[in-house]
């Protein structure tokens, strides 16, 4: 019986990430950590909310540090057409969309549901934090 254990079993999926919070980045280190290319979405001005919270080494958080890790993130003001527009272009090619952003958020944007719809799986996480 083999012991090797192949971690890139999620190789070619693509997760994209929409919003911030504890779970939602522990949701995407775990894909990650299985081979995914995971793609969060950042507000512009604020970015994730880990990324203020300690414990700090040289101004950077280890908290995001190991929340984000093997993730890219990209910055996209969702409430301009043009930030949702490049959300839809990234959820295109998407296998996991991932959602943290409260309640009715996404609909508000444009980005229910029915923007979502396709072959893939959305995972809502409720609440902030």
């Amino acid at each position: 019986m083999s012991t090797d254990v192949d971690h890139a079993f999620l190789a070619g999926v693509r997760a994209v990430l929409i919003g911030s919070g504890t779970a939602l980045s522990m949701f995407g280190a775990v894909l990650a950590e299985q081979g995914a290319d995971v793609i969060r979405i950042e507000a512009p001005t604020t970015g994730d909310d880990l990324r203020r919270r300690g414990p700090f080494v040289d101004d950077h958080s280890l908290t995001w540090a190991v929340a984000a890790r093997s993730s890219r993130s990209v910055t996209c003001d969702l409430s301009r057409p043009e930030g949702t527009a490049l959300a839809l272009r990234l959820i295109e090619g998407a296998t996991v969309i991932g959602e943290c952003l409260g309640p009715g958020r996404l609909e508000a944007l444009s980005l229910g549901l029915e923007a979502l719809r396709g072959p893939r799986a959305v995972v809502r996480f409720s609440g902030r934090g």
